[in-house]
């Protein structure tokens, strides 16, 4: 029977073996907290890693029942139960020696679990068997689920600011892991992408999207830092590894070398897998079609046949940036070598392909290295050499190379003498909890020391975490965000019409600091998500640009989370349905259906309104400027409560500021009825009006004396005719004269409170088939430079003076009246005065009578005078006469020669003695 000192003699033993095979040491905790020195022997590993993967660790080990601590650790009572959440959070570093070799694993517990005891009430002795979790720092990052959006930014910058942020919040990662990769690669040239959004998944997650997206890898390789054990994380691209150098040799034959591994099992595996990928994408910016094309690089010998030519034709996501980035943004040409850039993503999925189409596992004695070169001795043809090699290196001179991939790791620490004694009655409760048989017997050849199995690739293939299509995606449905902009700003929008937004799931954190959505925002916001316009084309297409506030609904193309694109807006319980008129109100005016919009900082508004009530349908098109607005249909004030005042049934155009109205190939005013499907300049009533009007012109015409002046008039009527005629032709937009007609079947009235100016530049004619009636309320004149001709074919002239005097009068010329039968020429009251130097009445025969100094008769025949009586009394007295108008009465209208009032005023200056003698 073995005592409690036997157990303490045997488990200090184990500690001061400084070869080991197993070992662990604890750091990261608080006083109290942290394990002491030497307290946790670990009897079992079971380890796996795989290249870019968190490596996991199960440890198995036994601890004092109690730990005893200093007193200047803990003063008072210094003895403390190890309970199983003391183990949680700690940074743990084991070692596993075997074959002269060691391997570094650092890690934190995530879990921790009580297996068992043993207790001896001899001794008041005991022990515990605990089994912990211990896993790579990274996997903390799996505990955070997150929904953020990065905006312009390389994937190695993404990682930079996820694990700086990381390591600011968290102790465990801040001095377990740091990053060994630079944020800007030129090597690895990776592309920066417009828009990168991690929704609902967590930080680790997105971390795997990302790479796996690039084509990257990544190994963490233990080290031990400044503030203990850390890992350094690495990452590169397909086809650099972590070095060429050879890391083990392994070999298959009983001969091994010293130095070299002895390799237990080897295994190859082949699979089919498509010959080419080909890859297609389109990115908006240049509106342009990428295409690449990656070519299979695994020898099939017999089998390359069976693939036959058929590959893979797969979608990408547009790269917004197209051009990597060197430095300080600066771009590489696109012709720079050795990466088309469209061919590169289409590599990568090929080679996640060929990840599949040949793998080898194998079995040795030691831990290996992950991401290392491996050379496997003894397989004398075991393999065919691959059929594109590493490029600079000759076919056959590393085909016995291997990089490794994945590794599992089972060491076991036997258990003898007193130990084992006392806890091998543990044995079922631990087989029970764990399906693991914890203390076989040390014969038991099935439970090795060591078993570690690996999985590698040829050397020279390029490696791929996996393919993008096998990793989890978030497939997220559509959501509404929230419009923002710069300070101030009513919209903020840039050439492609893009808008800001910021979801309602991110949290401030996050904006704007962390995910650089929103980073310096006041100062130059990002505009980062297209919006769609209907119609969109070249130089085409409705603009309607959310404004900042507006509540906007976001889809994401092909399911994409890293394509949104913001399809409309939608109203909330803030940002109301339109006020159409200023008035309108849902739901009582659900008839009306339009677009409101409102002015940049100030209560203006624009409007279309269709309004379908029944009985009462319109269009209203209206700017709040002037209160201008276009009806049509029916014309009503602004519908209210689904009411609205009807003021008349047509069109209305009315405007409190200026309105014009401008036709550069005419305009026709007419209020003759047509049919809807009627020619545009329809004018077949005014037409038929002008050929009357002309055919009554030319009528008249041809009745009176033939003058000179009638042939120019007729040629202006004729050209005014043939200019509406141009409208008969259908093309209207290359065809037709600039000529206003106004037409109308009832009538036209025009009038004004104020004076009308008609003003022709050439002709001006007036045509009436009936009646032509010029009225005035004072005075009519007619005046013309170059003459004035009445005509009347019918009915005569008639020209009175109903009161006042009438002068007809030839400033520089003859009067002639000419009478074709009788010319009378009588005074009803008064005295018929003809007046000139000479006067003489002239018969048809040549009989005259000449009135001058003297009087004269005279004719061919005989004179007769016939008369009761003769008186001759002696000279005559001098008639009075009228005198000659003066020059200013000639050319003042109204008061001259032809004034109402010249006779009266002439007669008064010859009948008065005073006024003559004045004058």
């Amino acid at each position: 029977m073995y005592s409690g000192s036997d157990i303490d003699d045997y488990y200090t033993s184990h500690f001061q073996d400084a070869e080991r095979m197993l070992s662990v040491a604890f750091d990261g905790g608080r006083d109290g907290v942290l394990p002491p020195s030497r307290c946790f022997l670990p009897f079992r590993l079971e380890f796996s890693e795989r290249l870019s993967q968190p490596f996991r660790a199960v440890l198995y080990g036994i601890t004092p029942a109690y730990w005893e601590f200093p007193y200047d650790k803990i003063p008072g009572d210094r003895d403390v139960e190890p309970h199983a959440d003391r183990f949680l959070g700690l940074s743990a570093a084991i070692r596993v020696r075997a074959e002269g070799r060691v391997r570094a694993i650092n890690g934190v517990v995530t879990a921790a679990r009580h297996l068992g005891n043993w207790y001896s009430k001899a001794d008041y002795t005991g022990h515990d068997i605990f089994e912990l979790v211990i896993e790579a720092p990274l996997r903390l990052f799996d505990m955070r689920r997150a929904s953020r959006i990065y905006q312009e930014r390389s994937t190695r910058g993404i990682l930079h600011e996820l694990l700086a942020e990381h390591r600011f919040m968290n102790m465990a990662i801040s001095e377990g892991m740091r990053a060994a990769f630079e944020t800007r690669d030129r090597a690895d040239r990776d592309l920066v992408r417009s828009c990168r959004m991690q929704f609902q998944e967590s930080d680790l997650d997105f971390i795997h999207r990302l790479l796996v997206d690039e084509g990257l890898i990544y190994v963490l390789e233990a080290e031990h830092g400044r503030n203990g054990y850390s890992n350094a994380w690495h990452i590169f691209s397909p086809e650099h590894y972590f070095g060429d150098e050879i890391d083990a040799t392994l070999d298959v034959t009983p001969d091994v070398e010293e130095g070299e591994l002895m390799l237990l099992g080897w295994q190859g595996r082949r699979k089919l897998v498509p010959p080419f990928t080909r890859t297609i994408s389109h990115e908006y910016k240049d509106n342009d079609r990428y295409v690449g094309r990656g070519e299979g690089r695994v020898n099939y010998g017999h089998a390359q046949t069976s693939r036959g030519t058929f590959g893979n034709s797969e979608s990408l996501p547009p790269r917004a940036v197209l051009r990597p980035v060197r430095g300080n943004h600066e771009a590489l040409s696109f012709d720079d070598p050795p990466l088309t850039y469209m061919d590169a993503p289409a590599k990568h999925r090929q080679w996640a392909y060929e990840m599949e189409a040949e793998v080898y596992h194998g079995a040795t004695t030691a831990p290996l290295t992950l991401a290392k070169v491996i050379r496997v001795l003894g397989l004398d043809g075991g393999r065919v050499p691959l059929r594109v090699e590493r490029e600079g290196t000759r076919p056959d001179e590393r085909r016995h190379d291997y990089i490794v991939t994945a590794q599992t790791i089972v060491t076991s620490v036997a258990l003898r003498g007193p130990a084992r004694g006392c806890w091998a009655t543990l044995a079922d409760q631990l087989r029970e909890a764990t399906g693991i048989e914890m203390f076989p017997d040390e014969g038991d050849s099935a439970l090795a020391p060591m078993h570690v199995t690996f999985e590698a690739q040829p050397f020279g293939k390029p490696l791929v975490a996996a393919h993008p299509n096998d990793i989890a995606r978030p497939h997220p449905g559509p959501m509404t965000a929230t419009v923002v902009g710069r300070k101030g700003s009513v919209v903020s929008t840039d050439a492609l019409g893009r808008i800001a937004v910021k979801f309602h799931w991110q949290r401030e954190p996050d904006s704007p600091v962390l995910a650089k959505n929103f980073h310096d925002y006041t100062d130059d916001p990002p505009v980062n998500v297209r919006y769609v316009h209907p119609g969109a084309g070249e130089g085409m297409g409705m603009q309607y640009l959310p404004r900042v506030g507006d509540e906007v609904l976001i889809l994401f193309i092909d399911n994409d989370m890293d394509r949104p694109i913001a399809v409309g807006s939608v109203h909330n319980g803030k940002l109301g349905t339109p006020s159409f008129g200023g008035v309108s109100q849902l739901p009582l005016d659900a008839a009306l259906t339009g677009l409101r919009t409102g002015e940049h900082k100030g209560g203006g508004a624009n409007e279309m309104v269709f309004d379908d009530t029944t009985d009462e349908v319109g269009l209203r098109l209206g700017s709040t400027t002037a209160a201008t607005d276009l009806s049509l249909g029916h014309i009503g004030t602004p519908r209210a409560r689904g009411e609205a005042r009807a003021r008349g049934t047509g069109a209305e155009l009315r405007t409190d500021g200026a309105a014009a109205l401008r036709a550069a190939r005419g305009i026709l005013l007419s209020t003759h009825a047509s049919t809807a499907d009627a020619q545009h300049l329809e004018h077949s009533a005014l037409s038929a009006l002008l050929d009357d009007c002309r055919n009554l012109v030319s009528l008249t015409e041809s009745n009176i004396r033939r003058r000179p002046e009638l042939d120019d008039a007729a040629a202006g009527r004729d050209a005014i005719v043939q200019s509406v005629a141009t409208w008969n032709s259908k093309d209207t937009a290359g065809s037709g004269s600039a000529v206003l007609a106004v037409s109308s079947p009832d009538g036209i009235v025009a009038a004004t409170d104020a004076s009308t100016l008609a003003v022709a530049g050439a002709h001006m004619d007036l045509v009436a088939a009936k009646r032509l009636q010029l009225h005035s309320g004072a005075q009519t004149t007619i005046a013309a430079q170059g003459g004035i001709a009445l005509n009347a074919v019918k009915n005569g002239v008639a020209i009175e003076a109903v009161h006042g005097d009438v002068t007809l009068g030839a400033h520089d010329g003859q009067m002639s009246l000419i009478a074709h039968n009788d010319l009378s020429v009588r005074s009803v009251t008064g005295t018929l005065q003809i007046r000139a130097p000479v006067i003489e009445l002239i018969s048809g025969n040549g009989s005259y009578i000449r009135l001058g100094t003297h009087i004269e008769l005279g004719s061919p025949e005989d004179l007769v005078v016939k008369t009761p009586d003769a008186h001759f009394t002696g000279k005559g007295e001098k008639l009075d006469l009228l005198e000659d108008p003066a020059p200013d009465e000639l050319n003042e209208p109204g008061t001259g020669a032809y004034g109402r009032n010249a006779h009266s005023q002439r007669r008064a200056r010859t009948t008065s003695p005073k006024k003559e003698a004045t004058s």
